[in-house]
């Protein structure tokens, strides 16, 4: 029988990496003094692969906030959306744990077939580029696999200064 790979160092590990998040986040302690964050957000390169159909498309809801759609790819299973949606995101720490993007793939008829669900808090702390696979919505009209979708996220935090200089 092999080890298991969950020894206290590695919990100490995951211990360290929440202290540290917490520390460059600076959670609030109450929620009516919750810290709004705000993020610079730029979701591009979207990428679909091995689709059951063509003609698909993408929904793209970020957060509570953002909503954005790409253009049918015709006669492409696997299509390439060489698209850029920038935007200001502004969330409480609470709300980077909470929320989601959601990457919803659509077919011809506008059916939502499946989707790919990421926390805004993965986002901001995984590498640039992901790749998921899609997860079937119930009821849907397609059978089989639905493929999988690669997409860059970059997020940038904006930083507010307030310096006070005394006169010498």
């Amino acid at each position: 029988m092999g080890a298991r790979c969950t020894s206290k160092a590695s919990n100490a590990s995951q211990l360290n990496e929440e202290k540290a998040l917490e520390y460059r986040y600076e959670p609030p302690k109450d929620e009516k003094n919750a810290k709004i964050f705000k993020f610079d957000v730029s979701l591009s390169n979207f990428k679909a692969r091995e689709l059951p159909f063509s003609n698909a498309f993408l929904i793209i809801r970020f957060g509570h906030e953002k909503e954005y759609e790409t253009p049918p790819q015709p006669d492409q299973v696997s299509p390439h959306w060489k698209m850029n949606f920038d935007f200001t995101y502004s969330v409480t720490y609470e709300g980077l744990q909470k929320e989601f993007a959601r990457f919803i793939l659509c077919s011809p008829n506008r059916e939502e077939v499946g989707y790919v669900r990421v926390s805004l808090l993965e986002l901001l702390t995984d590498p640039k580029h992901h790749d998921f696979p899609f997860i079937p919505k119930p009821r849907r009209s397609v059978s089989g696999s639905l493929g999988r979708l690669a997409f860059d996220v970059k997020l940038y935090q904006q930083i507010d200064y307030h310096l006070k200089v005394d006169k010498c």
